[in-house]
């Protein structure tokens, strides 16, 4: 319908019924938008704990905690402590031991059931032949997921140091042939899915008592949307010299400093995406 209107002496026309079926249109996909993002605050607020609220640490450490073995036998375990945002750290601080042979020591642990884990950890072997480590960390999870997949990621730095006499190498022992394998692990029923983010190959020290650094980094993707108890990191691996692989001692010494995580959208990341979407309605609605 169009609307003759007097300004100035002046004939304006304008078409009332379009300008109001915009505004009626503008108002709509304002409504829309705001009860989409009402509902989906719903579900965020019914789902709060998955991102906040502390994580029971069961004193199993097979189920929240650490453990390191040497030679296929554990020698030292431990739990963690989880605060009630989430983060982690070893329940009784940094622990260290030496045997016949060997020494191990557990730095650092930190990170949260989000889940991160950041980790300091170190070994040596004094004795007549190689030796094996083994230290592993199982973190509850906590929290959901959105999309198809989920970005992981892992860090691993190394510092090797053989004695002045031989050269040292340390290498994998786990048959995924790396140092460092992470997985999430379901209980029931069991399932468990790899991060993709192994890490770890063999490195040589030459001799002389000088280190050898090396700092890695890798990148995958896991599927979304299941439901994962645990996350499980095992850092395994050898240590020899040239005078302990034909049976005389040796002195050879290695520490390792890694982080496993994984990247989740956060509830403020998607609040945030859903109030971007409602002011472009307003906006729209207000050049209407």
């Amino acid at each position: 319908m169009e609307v003759a209107v007097q300004s100035h002496g002046k004939i304006l026309v304008r078409r009332a019924g379009a300008s109001s079926t915009r505004r009626r249109e503008g108002g709509s996909v304002v409504r829309e938008l705001v009860r989409a993002l009402c509902c989906f605050a719903l579900v965020l607020s019914i789902a709060g704990s998955a991102w906040a609220g502390s994580i029971p640490c069961d004193p199993d450490p097979a189920l929240c905690g650490w453990s390191i073995s040497v030679n296929d036998s554990e020698v030292m375990n431990g739990t963690f402590a989880v605060d009630a945002d989430g983060n982690i750290g070893l329940a009784n601080g940094p622990v260290s031991m030496t045997g016949p042979g060997f020494s191990v020591s557990l730095d650092s642990v930190s990170g949260n059931v989000d889940p991160e884990l950041i980790f300091g950890l170190g070994a040596t072997n004094s004795s007549s032949g190689p030796a094996t480590f083994a230290f592993a960390f199982n973190l509850p999870l906590g929290g959901f997921n959105f999309g198809s997949s989920i970005l992981t990621e892992a860090t691993l730095g190394t510092t090797l140091t053989a004695s002045s006499s031989a050269n040292g190498t340390v290498f994998p022992t786990l048959g995924v042939g790396k140092i460092v394998d992470s997985q999430d692990i379901q209980f029931s029923p069991f399932a468990s899915v790899d991060k993709g983010v192994d890490i770890g190959d063999a490195l040589t020290d030459p001799a002389g008592g000088l280190p050898t650094l090396r700092a890695e980094q890798v990148f995958g993707f896991i599927p979304a949307g299941n439901s994962f108890d645990l996350m499980s990191v095992v850092v395994a691996f050898g240590l020899v010299d040239d005078n302990q692989a034909i049976g005389q001692p040796g002195q050879v010494g290695v520490g390792f400093s890694g982080s496993v995580t994984q990247v989740v959208p956060e509830p403020a990341t998607a609040l945030l995406l859903a109030g971007g979407l409602l002011g472009l309605a307003v906006a729209r609605r207000r050049k209407a």
